[in-house]
This record gives structure tokens, sequence and C-alpha cells, in this order.
């Protein structure tokens, strides 16, 4: 497996070299789904890189680059690299600080886009006909519920932070419930199944195929849902 860490003493020659490099390769290669592909998982050791980067005053005029690739990452490649995109934004919003309204309003249009993407997802693959989920592949990044449970805690920070985004964030609350408020269709026949027989449904449908993917929808919607208060 790659090396991925930096060692400290080594950072002043190596990271200005290295950063530029690394988002280059991440920018421009195409993004792959198949979990045990050798491009899958090369991108992963790179983006590692990027992860792991040590805190050095060198990676401070790299910052604005590292976010638009990241934000490239969240809107083309698949949800695992999507998840750690969200983590490298967090983690260098907390360290160096440096980022503007107008880059940050570029997350909360991506959340914005995996929000419009949830119903279809759950029509998809969590409806009582729905196939199962294919255990060889990631979804999308814009189609993840890992990614919207992430961008959801990301976004609290921005507006804790940046209060100057609080009016589009409100005029994006309604996308919010609407997420809130979505019903797994396999869990909405055996309630109204229930109802027809006079008792109450409770717990999760035998009908629901794919359990993961459904354990992680209702993890979503309690993270929206907390941020949203």
């Amino acid at each position: 497996m790659l090396d991925t860490t930096v060692r400290d003493t080594d950072a002043p020659g190596i990271l200005p070299v290295l950063i530029p490099t690394v988002l280059e390769i991440l920018r421009t290669g195409p993004p792959s789904a198949e979990k045990q592909a050798p491009e899958t998982q090369f991108r992963r050791q790179i983006l590692d890189i990027i992860y792991k980067l040590p805190f050095h005053e060198s990676v401070r005029t790299h910052v604005m680059a590292i976010f638009t690739c990241m934000v490239h990452i969240l809107r083309n490649d698949n949800e695992d690299m999507g998840v750690t995109s969200v983590k490298v934004i967090q983690d260098t919003m907390r360290i160096y600080k440096a980022y503007t309204e107008e880059t940050l309003h570029q997350v909360l249009a991506v959340k914005t886009e995996v929000y419009q993407n949830v119903q279809g997802m759950v029509d998809e693959f969590l409806s009582e006909d729905s196939p199962p989920v294919p255990q060889d592949r990631w979804f999308p990044s814009p189609r993840s519920f890992k990614v919207l449970n992430e961008l959801s805690a990301l976004s609290a920070i921005i507006l804790k932070h940046y209060r100057g985004l609080l009016p589009e964030s409100v005029s994006r609350f309604g996308a919010a419930l609407q997420v809130i408020n979505i019903e797994v269709p396999a869990q909405a026949a055996a309630r109204a199944h229930a109802r027809e027989a006079g008792t109450v449904w409770a717990g999760m449908s035998p009908s629901v195929k794919n359990v993961g993917l459904y354990t992680e929808l209702i993890a979503a919607q309690i993270k929206v849902r907390v941020v949203s208060m």
C-alpha cells in the first residue's frame, strides 16, 4: 500500500510540488465506481495524500486549489471519494480558515443537488420490487446518502462561522424538509397493509431488500433534521 504520510521535516521541499501534481491527477483522471478496480484504488490512495497532509504553512497557498478539487470530486466521483472530500474540506476549514463565502456557496449548492436526488434513490432501491444494490460498485457521490450525511454536518459548521450564508440556507430549508419527510415505499406499503388489518406497523418492513442503504437513509434524515433545527 502507498505510504500517503508526509513528514513535517520534509514538508517545505515536497508539498509545493506534491500538492499541485496530486490535485491535477484527481481533477483530470476519470472517476471509477468499481470498488476493486485498480483505478479506483489508485484514486483513493491519491486522495489520501491530500487527506493526510500535515498542518504546515506551505499548504496554505494551495488551500483554494484543494477546495476546488474536492468540490469537483463531490460532483463527479464515487461516494467513497465524496465522503473523504467532505472531510478534507472540513479539516482545511478548521485549520486554515481561508475560504470565502463564494467558495462555500459551492458546497451548499452540491448539498442541494444531493437533496434533489434522494427521492429518486429511495424509489429505485427501497421499494418493494427494488433490485438488490450491487455490492461491487460505489454509488455516484451526488446520489449517496453517506455523502448527504457528511455534507449536512459540514453545512452546520459553515453556517456557524459564515453567518452571511444564512439567508441562502433558509431559502433551501424547503428542500431539507422534503428529504426529512421522505418515506420509503416499502415501509409505506407495510404501514398501509397493517392499517387495513386494524393494526399498527413498527420496525423495518421485510420487503426492504437493501437494508444497508435503508440504514444510511435514516441516518442522513436524522442528520438533516438536527442541523435544520
